[in-house]
């Protein structure tokens, strides 16, 4: 049973709720995961599922097919689903669809020269003849990589790290960014004395970096060592973000570097995407950047 506290669909749920509650009213019988569908394709999920059965469906399109109940009320059930990871569920491999009497895949790595590159037929394929397409579906509709997971948080390590320096950074350019007349005053009164700020522009600026100044210098220029983390169900993989480095993956818990372990920890509890000096940020649930 799918509820808003288990939904992990990119459509929102009260919209999706109501479909499914029509459904159920029109006692519709056919259901996967608690989404309703045609028996059809609901056989090609099926098929497609045995390949890989942890794979989660999710309702991430209003497409529609309707049906009418057997008192003659029309309802709506799905016929397209994006599919995920369960240690992934923030990232889609791909969907399944039917269009008609069409059984259709899509996936970004699917190149369909039908279409342009910039429609969305590019990346479907279809056909009438549900065996050529579970033949599709079986090449790309399968669990993502650590590459695959890597690729897609790639931009939030920056993002971060943007995060670190640009306070930094502000401060720096409010306090020193002086008018020419004042900064003019000082350096003739510099020459005149042993150097004790004549304005308050000045004084403020040094009294900042005397305070903030190390660290501020640190952060604006912050450039932490990286490494991608990825928390399976079963296990963890983690990879630095340097020429030639690999994946690890360890299943005992206990093996994990204290360097990532401590770090984890902290971020665990964290707000996500909420860059934290010298620890890192949590992308999403699954998923981190820590800076070491």
């Amino acid at each position: 049973m799918i509820t808003r506290e288990n939904y992990v669909g990119r459509i929102d749920f009260g919209r999706f709720n109501r479909k499914s509650e029509s459904a159920k009213e029109n006692e519709h019988k056919h259901w996967i995961d608690g989404i309703p569908v045609t028996q059809q394709f609901l056989s090609f999920i099926r098929e497609v599922r045995c390949r890989w059965p942890s794979m989660v469906l999710c309702v991430d399109a209003q497409k529609f097919q309707r049906l009418l109940s057997p008192s003659g009320e029309p309802y709506d059930v799905y016929n397209y689903v994006g599919v995920a990871s369960p240690d992934a569920l923030h990232m889609r491999v791909g969907a399944l669809l039917m269009s008609e009497d069409s059984y259709g895949v899509e996936s970004k790595r699917i190149e369909n020269e039908k279409f342009a590159s910039h429609s969305d037929g590019y990346h479907i394929r279809k056909s009438k003849d549900m065996k050529k397409v579970l033949k599709i579906a079986r090449q790309f509709i399968k669990p993502p990589t650590f590459q695959d997971v890597l690729n897609e948080g790639a931009y939030s390590a920056n993002a971060a790290i943007s995060e670190i320096r640009d306070p930094a950074r502000a401060r720096f350019k409010e306090k020193l960014n002086i008018d020419m007349n004042e900064v003019a005053d000082e350096v003739a009164n510099m020459v005149a004395s042993g150097y004790i700020p004549a304005t308050k522009s000045f004084r403020e600026a040094l009294d900042v970096l005397h305070k903030e100044g190390a660290e501020l210098k640190r952060l604006k220029d912050y450039t932490p060592r990286k490494c991608f983390v990825w928390a399976k169900q079963n296990s963890l993989i983690y990879k630095f973000d340097e020429p030639n480095a690999e994946a690890v993956e360890i299943t005992n818990l206990s093996d994990i570097p204290e360097m990532l372990s401590s770090k984890l920890a902290v971020l665990n509890v964290a707000e996500e995407m909420s860059a934290i000096p010298d620890v890192g940020v949590r992308v999403t649930n699954a998923t981190y950047w820590v800076f070491v």
